[in-house]
């Protein structure tokens, strides 16, 4: 700031003791202005061309955009690639939906929970049949394991082993 500019403000103020807000603020855009040519001549370019300040960046993370995270968050999405779907950062993703009480943990809590109660089990289908049973779970809007899960889980609940095998043995 010039020694010209400084003496200005420093009236300036001395007025708005006086009580005038009015000249303080036309002071301070008169000192602002000549501060943005100073910056000019020093940059080369013709005085008073310097450009306003840029406004400050539309928000990315509307509360529209931010329930849709947890949708995609139990599709499996991991927080990093929701992030660059959106165009943030992942740090800037995590503080909003902690801000909102959105969580980025992929998996219920429930979930894993009652998978610690189960026992796996893992079988060999022939392709054909496991195409079936794949197309029977999208239909359904589920998984072909989960589905498969179920039909056992059924035939065991309500002991429909004679019916479902039909009398031929296993």
């Amino acid at each position: 700031m010039s020694d010209v500019a400084y003496n200005r403000f420093a009236m300036a103020l001395q007025v708005q003791d006086a009580g005038s807000q009015g000249a303080l603020a036309r002071e301070f855009v008169k000192v602002d202005s000549e501060r943005a040519d100073h910056a000019d001549r020093d940059a080369g370019e013709p005085v008073g061309t310097h450009e306003p300040r840029k406004m400050k960046r539309s928000a990315i993370l509307t509360s529209a955009v931010l329930a849709q995270v947890p949708g995609w968050v139990q599709q499996g999405r991991a927080a990093d690639e929701i992030a660059a779907r959106l165009g943030c950062t992942v740090g800037t993703l995590r503080v909003k939906c902690s801000q909102n009480g959105i969580s980025l943990r992929r998996g219920d809590h429930a979930q894993r929970q009652a998978s610690e109660n189960h026992s796996k089990m893992s079988i060999a289908l022939p392709t054909s049949i496991m195409a079936v049973l794949d197309a029977r779970a999208r239909g359904q809007g589920v998984t072909s394991r989960r589905l498969a899960a179920t039909l056992i889980k059924t035939i065991v609940d309500d002991d429909l082993f004679e019916a479902v095998l039909d009398g031929e043995p296993a």
